[in-house]
């Protein structure tokens, strides 16, 4: 059974075989007797038939059980023979399985014999009357994938009888966080084996397109694969240039820089096409040479000039290149990118008359591929010596099987942070020996997994010695690099300072430890000039970086929403309102972290500045009178609409609870009591916003009567509080009913957080507003006890943010407001997360209120 391939050559015919007897001779074997011998052989692959006239033979053998047969339907000359045989093992011994290895040998036959068969044969019938050659491959019906049957199949090594790599110094670590892998990390890219071998036998096949499509999801590792798989096994018999489309050049300017990567041409070349200077630098090395155009996607998010100039001028280049079969290049052009990019990039060559493979999908790592790249370090002596690593037996697998289980999870971004952060707590523990053990795999898998990572980064950047507080800056230049399409960008130096011209030092203050915390990789632009640049390390990254930078609330984040909302109306010219004084002090404390103005943006800063100074003087007096003003108008108002049934009615529907020595309102006010002071007096309680009608509520029985009223200012909720001998609380005693109603309901209170279980205060209609009176904690059924002082809406304070400790009601500038929204969810309750600052006089339709009982009306 250790025979695989069993060749016959000589005289046949349709019954037998002619062998050589013991004693010399020729003596017939006859066919099926030599099957039935045949058929004891269990570890046959095929049986290669290369005599006269054997196809008859060929359905006895594979119902005796041989997988496939290689026979002849007539007469065959002898050399003829030889040369088809030998072409055949040619390809097998290229690692071509049995169907690529023999259609290779069928189409050299016809290469250097002429499309005319005919004279090469002692028969003119049969096949040769269709211009066939005689040989044909049978398959065993069930035999599955006999035919697919190859060297590296029987050695159980994708990687058998490829070129061997070229001597690369091994890098420093096995693994590199998300980092993408280059020609000098070869030697520690693992996971794609038989990505490796598929990829490398398209490309080398003789009758292979000259273009040549290599796509996948995004962050599935297609820029890897191709410049560590692939291009240090091609340079043994290829010239291979690896170079990522540039936005400064387009992709003919790439291509042209790869064909020409430098400026020194010979004058014979000067002027001439690109076929003719691909077809000189072959000629040059002896060599074909190879181009791999890497990230193709990037001209429709960032065109040279415009999409349908690139694309018709690259198109063009390729016809010159490709569309002539006489005179194209021995060589191939690979174009890399994502997959969902297939059907354009397949349309453009179709509209160009181009020809090109498409069967090179590149899918997600595998089991196997996951447990190849966890236990890679660890295959050879030479590794072994390197990195002295080992994994715990059985890691690998349970490893792979938790990422593949995880449907969420990116998986080689995932493994890659995971193995990098190992790796690096082993070396620390064991420098001699590091292990990767199921300990140390448990301690890390709860948390670090790509988000984590990307905000343990950044927390590590602005935490060093050498960076100051986080302005939103890192972030800013993190979405920089973050597509329209939400995937990893390319940008160089020149870009970047330009568009942070106000922070000169950025590259090496900023780029340079963003490089080194893996979030930005070194992005050379593979076109010759050597321009810095750089890239988001993983496209998995970008929709990480892009939510954060969406939610930030660093300066520099909200001065940019405020000026990319307002700036529009200043474009072209034109002159709109200008900022209000608290906006445009948000944009001035935070213009260190965004990036430069722009000329619009920079018109309306200039304008608010303006007014805001000339004006500030009229705007203090002003504010002055009508703080004094109000106060009067409120306590005439009070003595003159105070009628005593009302005032109990409305006291009476929110009744105040004793929670320590504060009596605080049971309920947040609602629609219905908040529209009785409405209906005493709209002036001191104006409808809220969008609510003209709002006295039809007064009644309490409109639908929403019963909700928390909001859309009301800080202030028109003191009047509504004052109104019934009541005031709003200051921090302090929101923050003491808060705490004292924890102590007594769940216990003691570790640093200040709210311990509720994860139903509570999330509101039995999540993500919606309940009504005031129904209680957020079912098992709460005491009479004396404050309802939603977290959740449901935001609440009115009276402390001013300037002094939190100072008495009610100091200053109008801002104050604040407490207590978490519907919105809110575990991971916020912390007193510290529950409050935030506001005007007084914008109202808010997040923020309700309720009153306690000044001590003075007790």
């Amino acid at each position: 059974d250790r025979i695989a391939i069993f060749h016959f050559a000589g005289h046949a015919g349709s019954d037998r075989l002619l062998l050589e007897a013991a004693g010399g001779g020729g003596q017939a074997a006859d066919a099926t007797g030599f099957a039935a011998f045949l058929a004891q052989q269990h570890g046959l692959a095929l049986v290669f038939l290369n005599g006269c006239s054997t196809r008859d033979q060929v359905q006895g053998l594979l119902d005796a059980g041989v997988a496939a047969v290689i026979a002849t339907s007539q007469a065959i000359r002898d050399d003829v023979a030889a040369e088809f045989a030998c072409q055949f093992y040619t390809g097998l011994a290229a690692n071509r399985d049995l169907r690529a290895a023999f259609d290779e040998a069928a189409g050299a036959l016809r290469a250097m014999r002429g499309s005319s068969l005919r004279d090469l044969f002692d028969d003119d019938a049969g096949d040769l009357a269709f211009g066939k050659p005689p040989w044909a491959l049978y398959e065993r019906a069930g035999a599955d994938a006999a035919t697919g049957w190859s060297l590296p199949v029987a050695a159980n090594d994708p990687l058998f009888g490829l070129p061997p790599l070229p001597l690369l110094d091994l890098p420093k670590d096995p693994f590199r966080y998300l980092a993408p892998y280059g020609r000098a990390d070869a030697p520690v890219f693992f996971g794609r084996s038989r990505d490796i071998r598929r990829q490398y036998d398209r490309i080398t096949a003789p009758d292979s397109d000259p273009i040549l499509l290599l796509f996948g999801q995004s962050g599935v590792g297609k820029s890897s694969l191709l410049d560590a798989g692939l291009r240090p096994r091609l340079e043994r018999d290829y010239v291979v240039v690896y170079a990522r489309r540039s936005q400064a050049i387009g992709l003919v300017g790439t291509l042209q820089a790869a064909l020409q990567p430098s400026p020194a041409v010979r004058d014979d070349e000067q002027g001439v096409g690109l076929a003719a200077v691909w077809q000189a630098a072959e000629a040059r090395s002896g060599k074909p040479l190879i181009v791999i155009l890497d990230q193709l996607e990037e001209l429709e998010a960032r065109p040279f000039k415009t999409l349908a100039v690139e694309i018709e001028g690259f198109m063009n280049s390729l016809r010159e290149l490709f569309v002539q079969p006489a005179n194209r290049p021995r060589g191939r052009l690979i174009l890399g990118f994502r997959a969902e990019f297939l059907f354009k990039v397949k349309k453009w060559l179709d509209d160009a008359g181009l020809p090109y493979n498409d069967k090179g999908i590149l899918e997600p790592l595998d089991r196997d591929g996951l447990v190849e790249v966890v236990e890679g370090p660890t295959s050879t002596p030479a590794l072994q010596r390197k990195y002295a690593l080992t994994v715990t037996p059985g890691l690998s697998a349970r490893i792979a099987n938790d990422l593949i289980n995880d449907a969420g999870s990116p998986v080689a971004p995932t493994l890659q942070v995971l193995l990098s952060e190992m790796w690096q707590r082993a070396a620390r523990v064991h420098p001699a020996q590091p292990c990767i053990t199921p300990e140390l795999y448990s301690g890390l898998q709860r948390n670090r997994y790509l988000d984590a990572f990307l905000g343990e980064q950044l927390d590590a950047l602005h935490a060093s010695p050498s960076s100051r507080a986080d302005d939103g800056l890192a972030l800013d230049l993190l979405n920089f690099h973050v597509t329209d399409q939400v995937t990893a960008a390319q940008r160089t130096r020149a870009e970047i300072e330009a568009r942070y011209p106000h922070r000169p030092a950025i590259w090496s203050d900023l780029v340079l430890p963003l490089r080194n915390s893996y979030l930005l990789a070194d992005s050379r632009l593979g076109h010759g000039d050597g321009a810095e640049a750089t890239r988001l390390a993983h496209d998995a990254l970008a929709p990480l970086v892009r939510e954060r930078f969406n939610n930030s609330t660093a300066p520099g984040r909200q001065a940019r929403r405020i000026l990319e909302n307002r700036a529009k109306d200043w474009e072209g010219g034109n002159v709109g309102p200008p900022l209000d004084a608290s906006d445009l002090k948000r944009v001035e404390a935070g213009v260190r972290g965004m990036r430069a103005w722009t000329a619009a943006e920079q018109r309306l800063v200039q304008a608010s500045r303006t007014r805001h100074r000339s004006q500030r003087r009229e705007r203090a007096l002003a504010l002055v009178a009508l703080i004094v003003l109000t106060g009067i108008a409120l306590w005439a108002l009070w003595q003159v609409v105070r009628p005593t049934y009302l005032r109990g009615q409305v006291a009476n529907a929110s009744p105040a609870v004793r929670i320590d020595a504060i009596e605080i309102d049971r309920n947040e006010v609602s629609i219905a009591l908040y529209a009785k002071c409405y209906s005493a007096n709209s002036q001191r309680c104006p409808a809220p916003i969008g609510n003209e009608d709002f006295g039809r509520y007064s009644d309490g029985e409109e639908e929403y009567g019963g909700l928390p009223v909001t859309n009301i200012t800080a202030v028109h909720a003191q009047n509504f509080c004052a109104w019934i001998g009541r005031r709003l609380p200051t921090l302090a005693e929101w923050e003491t009913s808060t705490l004292q109603f924890e102590a007594e309901h769940i216990g003691p209170i570790p640093d200040r957080r709210i311990t509720y279980e994860p139903s509570i205060n999330i509101g039995p209609d999540a993500g919606t507003v309940w009504p005031v009176a129904k209680r957020s904690v079912d098992d709460l059924q005491e009479n004396n006890r404050a309802l939603n002082l977290i959740g449901n809406v935001w609440e009115w304070t009276c402390t001013s943010t300037e002094d939190s400790a100072a008495s009610c009601w100091t200053d109008y500038k801002a104050v604040w407001f407490v207590g978490g929204g519907h919105e809110l969810r575990r991971k916020d309750l912390k007193l510290e997360n529950l409050r935030g600052p506001a005007s007084p006089f914008e109202p808010s339709e997040y923020i309700g209120f309720r009153c306690v009982l000044d001590s003075s009306k007790r």
